[in-house]
């Protein structure tokens, strides 16, 4: 159960209206039903919030492989 904690990297769109989106970093809460929200500074991570699940019409993970670069 620990990957359901993974900080990850999301576009989220909004049941409002198909031009409100936002990109995000958080954590999927399946037992919540939200997505925790976080700013990271450096190794700090700052909790910044949550969206409920019902306010969300698509989530799409964004792929952060290659920040490296």
């Amino acid at each position: 159960m620990e990957d359901d904690k993974k900080i990850l990297r999301f576009r989220i769109e909004f049941i409002t209206s198909e031009e409100d989106s936002d990109e995000v970093t958080g954590v999927i809460d399946n037992q919540k039903k939200v997505v925790e929200l976080y700013e990271l500074e450096g190794e700090d991570m700052k909790y910044r919030g949550f969206i409920p699940f019902s306010s969300i019409k698509k989530l799409e993970i964004i792929d952060k492989e290659t920040e490296e670069e």
